[in-house]
């Protein structure tokens, strides 16, 4: 999250599970510019479509609500890593503006494993 933070002024954190808003709004907020506006949206269709097995439903709803906002930020990221999938329905032009923990994690994984003695 550093680099895309610090540049970015209008910064949406989009969240399917009201247990990651908090922790995944206040990681972005300590990154971001001071002046940088952060909003939060909690959407709960995401969410109940997931609870009830609809995962296809899920990722449309997300990349609906991304499509619907994508204009008014210039960053836009998705607090679980379940959101990722996502990103398939997102326009095209929008992807470089949506991101998500898993390239993060993937990196750290790698780090902390070329750091383990054989």
């Amino acid at each position: 999250t550093d680099a895309f933070c610090e540049k970015a002024m209008a910064i949406a954190v989009l969240a399917t599970a009201t247990t990651t808003i908090k922790p995944s709004s206040n990681l972005v907020l300590l990154k971001a510019d001071p002046d940088a506006r952060v909003e939060t949206m909690w959407l709960e269709e995401a969410f109940n479509l997931n609870a009830s097995g609809d995962k296809d439903g899920h990722d449309k709803a997300i990349a609906l609500k991304i499509n619907e906002i994508a204009d008014k930020y210039d960053a836009i990221f998705l607090a679980q890593a379940s959101m990722a999938d996502s990103i398939k329905y997102i326009n095209v032009e929008y992807k470089d503006k949506v991101y998500t923990s898993i390239p993060y994690c993937i990196n750290r994984i790698v780090s902390i494993a070329s750091q383990i003695k054989k």
